[in-house]
């Protein structure tokens, strides 16, 4: 099985499994160009390297930018903002109301059209927040992208004048048993496999435990049951 694989941050990023469905859902949304809808939603379980994936794309991509959504309990309609024109690279004396802030992005937009990637999106949880979204993306012709765990689909469908804006749903998906392989060609395909049933393919997982495996077991110890031991011990499923 070949993979592509890309250095970005210092380490090795693997283009496969759900990194390479990551890569592909961002490429699509971004060449919404021709519809007036144009939101793209992603979502998977904790440790699946959306937050990696999301940001080597749009280190890739120079009509993309990256905007990581922090916690809802400090999430304030000017704070959003202040994402947006820091993302889009505006200048920091930025207009003196919220209304002139708002249009002073939806005209940088337009200008300079990009594709905006918002990571950890389920923190944008009041209907505040979402509305202001769609009122740039309506205004502006902007590409949006909203990349979290399954729970950010409860928001889209609760609001269906939000939710009938996405044109592209991709949910990701584990590593497969034989992608795990691929990736771990320095340890035997027994101890290779045993790794995969442990932390159910996910990624940050997979390469958590791989990486435990390489400092703290010795070689002649890889087996199937070192493998088990070492996972019981840093409870790598909850990981």
């Amino acid at each position: 099985m070949a993979i592509r694989t890309v250095e970005f941050e210092g380490q090795d990023i693997h283009l496969i499994g759900p990194m390479d469905g990551i890569q592909k859902a961002l490429t699509a949304g971004l060449h919404l160009t021709r519809r007036p809808e144009r939101m793209c939603l992603i979502v998977g379980e904790q440790g699946m390297g959306k937050t990696v994936g999301s940001r080597l794309f749009c280190s890739q991509h120079p009509d993309a930018v990256y905007i990581q959504i922090p916690p809802a309990s400090v999430m304030r309609p000017g704070r959003l903002l202040q994402l947006l024109e820091s993302a889009l690279e505006m200048p920091v004396a930025g207009a003196p109301t919220l209304f002139d802030r708002l249009h002073g992005i939806i005209a940088e937009l337009r200008q300079r059209p990009r594709m905006v990637v918002f990571d950890n999106a389920n923190r944008i949880r009041k209907y505040d927040y979402i509305d202001m979204l769609r009122y740039v993306h309506d205004e502006a012709g902007a590409r949006m992208a909203f990349v979290s765990i399954p729970s950010l689909e409860y928001v889209f469908t609760s609001y269906a004048e939000f939710a009938s804006r996405v044109q592209i749903k991709h949910h990701l998906r584990p590593l497969t048993a034989p992608e795990v392989q691929a990736i771990l060609t320095d340890f035997p395909a027994e101890v290779a496999q045993a790794i995969y049933e442990a932390t159910g393919g996910r990624t940050r997982s997979v390469m958590v435990l791989a990486e435990l495996m390489r400092t703290g077991v010795a070689r002649k110890q890889w087996t199937a049951e070192a493998v088990k031991a070492v996972a019981r011990t840093f409870t790598l499923r909850a990981a």
